[in-house]
């Protein structure tokens, strides 16, 4: 059997609506448009009773509107982000105070926005997150006609009332997990390639490990490439090795431009803390001699992509024509 969970919404869609786009009238001169409205619909969908309390229809629409405001001109692939009081349309103020973002629609947002939140210590009183059509010119400005358009993504999050310091703390939070957000989005493609070249690698390789186990590690890497692993980041480290197989420089270094996803910072490391590895350890050594193709271990820091864990390390060795990792 079935279970039906009841939703209570603060007030009537008609009564929201209806000071939405009055408040809009007022404020532009114009009729809200097919944008206007199904940005202000959006919110209603996410308007609870609980969320809400002593939150008027038309304090809600007037949070919405100066979010909207807020949106007017973004450049490029910009992100916007500010933290504000929550003020009614006489200019005073709401018990509460709004997380405001605007950035191109890409997956993984909201869970990695309320991520940051929680692991700053923040409750979340009520978030509303309406995915628009936005036409903008070259300028970055919202446009009626023309210009070039794209899915935007605009979440308010409410919450109670902070001092500046933690304001600007969860301004800079929320700004550098959206910008994991990004590149990690930006690159899925190149970084699934990636993979597709080490398994490549390792099908034709010459290694002393037994071709049993050789076919399981590749069954594994083609498992992880079919959308059970979020990749996240890749880096390609290159050893110095010698005629014998041995390490010459105990150095490695990163193969030039390889750093994909969050490993696109230089100073990112995801194995331990300081450089990664700035010298070899005997234990990466042993790691490097032993005939198992690939890796599998913890890296030493949280994702703010999605889920808020300690990400997975994935090694994958790649050999010399005489078997040597190289």
């Amino acid at each position: 059997m079935g279970t039906v969970v009841g939703v209570a919404h603060a007030y009537s869609r008609a009564e929201f609506m209806e000071a939405s786009r009055r408040l809009w009238q007022e404020h532009y001169g114009s009729e809200c448009g097919d944008t206007g409205n199904s940005f202000f619909s959006q919110i209603y969908d996410d308007a609870l009773a609980e969320d809400l309390d002593r939150v008027s229809a038309e304090e809600l629409a007037h949070l919405g509107l100066s979010f909207w405001d807020y949106g007017d001109a973004r450049s490029s692939d910009a992100i916007l982000v500010r933290v504000r009081s929550a003020t009614r349309a006489d200019g005073s103020e709401l018990p509460r105070d709004v997380l405001e973002i605007i950035s191109r629609d890409r997956p993984f947002l909201v869970d990695s926005v309320m991520g940051e939140i929680g692991a700053q210590g923040h409750d979340i009183v009520a978030m509303f997150h309406p995915i628009i059509q936005a036409r903008r010119d070259d300028s970055g400005k919202r446009v009626l006609s023309g210009g070039n358009c794209v899915a935007e993504s605009m979440i308010q999050v409410h919450l109670p009332p902070l001092d500046e310091l933690s304001r600007r703390t969860l301004i800079d939070g929320v700004s550098a997990t959206l910008n994991e957000v990004r590149v990690s989005v930006e690159d899925w493609s190149d970084m699934r390639a990636q993979m597709d070249e080490a398994i490549a690698h390792l099908e034709q390789a010459v290694t002393h490990t037994s071709a049993e186990e050789l076919a399981e590690s590749v069954e594994f890497l083609r498992w992880l490439r079919d959308d059970h692993f979020a990749f996240l980041g890749c880096r390609v480290y290159e050893f110095n090795v010698a005629d014998d197989g041995s390490m010459a420089d105990r150095q490695p270094r990163v193969g030039p431009d390889t750093g994909r996803g969050v490993l696109r910072d230089p100073e990112c490391h995801v194995l331990r803390k300081g450089s990664e590895p700035a010298v070899l350890t005997p234990e990466i050594e042993t790691f490097l001699r032993e005939p198992n193709p690939i890796i599998v271990a913890k890296a030493n820091m949280k994702s703010r992509v999605h889920r808020r864990v300690y990400m997975d390390y994935v090694g994958v060795k790649r050999y010399r024509s005489d078997g040597a990792v190289i």
